[in-house]
């Protein structure tokens, strides 16, 4: 996944909790102009901290997968 679909992601989820992009930069210190460049796809990288709070108020985790590893089925 790539910075462009995490920030598809960040939309359609920001949409489905009903918070505009003023309200969620409000809540997360984000400007939201780079809130909006996110979303669409303008920006060419974003840090690490500022995403994971934006997907935490939103009610996204980003969860990672190492190809490498074996999964375990419970």
């Amino acid at each position: 996944m790539n910075l462009a679909e995490l920030g598809r992601s960040l939309r359609r989820a920001r949409m489905a909790a009903r918070l505009s992009q003023e309200a969620l930069a409000a809540k997360s210190g984000v400007p939201r102009s780079r809130i909006s460049k996110l979303e669409t796809g303008k920006l060419p990288e974003f840090g690490a901290v500022k995403l994971l709070r934006l997907f935490e108020i939103v009610g996204l985790e980003l969860v990672t997968f190492e190809p490498d590893q074996p999964t375990v089925s419970r």
